[in-house]
């Protein structure tokens, strides 16, 4: 493990293992209110196969601080762990499955105390052995765990599993669980909670994107929301987030029409699941592209890191960049200036980004759908780049505005050459 500053330089460097074990390797990552690293994974011991483990080391140097390791139920053949997540007090949630030689399985979810100490665990029956991440966690507003993974029934397919247990014990709170009509591959790949504190799980559910949205209370379905690329082959989702806005935004890949697979961003609305918008990416020879992680930033830009195939490279690391704020600009825009807003709708303030390709004498200001000014923003001899700018929903004299329509404008030379349109609500 390494460690390195905001320049890249390497400020600490850790190897662990133990003589007695070879063949560690890690699957997750969280860190505490210290700055000390938690990491969950599996070590192989000759004769014992492989065990759960979670190490804690040290923020500052990388020194070990402590290890638990840990044999799955019955002699666990293959015990690892998926998901580690630290709560509040400093404590570790950790998920993950353990496959015994008789071919069984058994989803393990477990909790440590900052010193490494068990205070409970839950081994349940029903899980699949697979060598692809299965097991994610995350904790509500009072601490308590819920677990995502999947099963597998006889005569059907993968189903998605979710447990809640409480935050003192470990006791199940909940058990739940989805299976699509259809009964078919139902696959999950990603988990996490919305601002809200619903549940949001990602994956593939027969052959196309799946997204679900569970309520945390007793973890009912919600909605469930699909993508079927346009040949209508195999799609998948490998992640879930909620962007500052509030959308739900999922990615992996989707079937090409030129035979290959694209990156596909979705955007679902969080209240009933429907279609916002998508994007897709399609890289070099019309190969294989995918995004497995999804981030945004707090101006509501999206990240993407994923890898993209080429004939010349192979497989290639891929990192992208998605401006946030639809525009309603007209042609020719660009030349003059790009204007976006986000979040968009909104209720208390909005962030405009206006570029300029050259210096340019501009003005931005806000209208109302009369097209009367009502906030002046900015003006001058602008220099070229982007700037950022705070619209907090009042006119020029400090005064609240109605919710409706309104429009950023940029004004060159006495005519408004481009426009964001704004819904300021109550």
């Amino acid at each position: 493990m390494k460690i390195s500053d905001a320049t890249g330089e390497v400020l600490w460097s850790e190897f662990w293992g133990p003589s007695s074990a070879w063949n560690e390797s890690v699957f997750a990552l969280d860190v505490d209110s210290q700055g000390d690293l938690i990491v969950g994974g599996r070590r192989f011991i000759d004769g014992n196969n492989d065990d759960y483990l979670v190490l804690k080391f040290d923020g500052g140097d990388g020194s070990l601080i402590w290890e638990y390791t840990r044999d799955g139920a019955a002699g666990g053949f293959e015990d690892r762990i998926w998901d580690v997540v630290v709560d509040a007090d400093d404590n570790t949630v950790a998920t993950g499955i353990g496959f015994d030689q008789d071919g069984t399985a058994q989803f393990c979810t477990f909790k440590l105390d900052p010193d490494g100490d068990l205070i409970w665990i839950r081994e349940e029956t029903g899980a699949v052995q697979n060598s692809t991440p299965a097991g994610w966690l995350a904790l509500d507003a009072a601490g308590n765990a819920i677990m995502a993974n999947r099963s597998w029934v006889s005569g059907e397919a993968y189903n998605v599993v979710l447990r809640k247990y409480a935050a003192g014990d470990g006791a199940t709170i909940w058990e739940s669980g989805y299976d699509s009509e259809s009964h078919g591959t139902d696959d999950p790949r990603g988990m996490c909670l919305d601002s809200a504190g619903k549940i949001l799980v990602a994956g593939v559910s027969n052959s196309d994107y799946m997204t679900l949205k569970f309520d945390e209370t007793d973890g009912s379905l919600i909605w469930q929301s699909g993508y079927d690329g346009p040949p209508g082959w195999y799609d998948l989702a490998n992640t879930v987030t909620e962007s500052p806005a509030g959308e739900v935004l999922v990615t992996g890949f989707s079937s090409s029409e030129m035979g290959g697979w694209d990156v596909l961003i979705q955007a679902l609305d969080p209240q009933d699941g429907v279609e916002l918008w998508t994007q897709r990416y399609n890289g070099a020879d019309d190969l294989t592209d995918e995004g497995m992680r999804i981030a945004c930033s707090n101006l509501g830009d999206i990240y993407l890191v994923g890898y993209s195939y080429a004939f010349a490279t192979d497989q290639d690391q891929l990192l992208i960049r998605y401006r946030a704020g639809a525009t309603d600009l007209p042609p020719g825009i660009a030349e003059a200036g790009l204007l976006a807003a986000w979040p968009n709708p909104f209720r208390s303030s909005t962030t405009l980004r206006l570029s300029l390709e050259s210096r340019r004498e501009v003005e931005l200001g806000v209208y109302d759908v009369t097209g009367r000014l009502v906030r002046r923003l900015d003006g001058g001899l602008l220099e070229a780049g982007e700037r950022e700018l705070i619209w907090d929903g009042r006119d020029d004299g400090g005064r609240e505005l109605p919710a409706g329509v309104y429009f950023a404008g940029l004004k060159r030379g006495g005519e408004i050459e481009g426009r964001a349109k704004l819904l300021l609500v109550k």
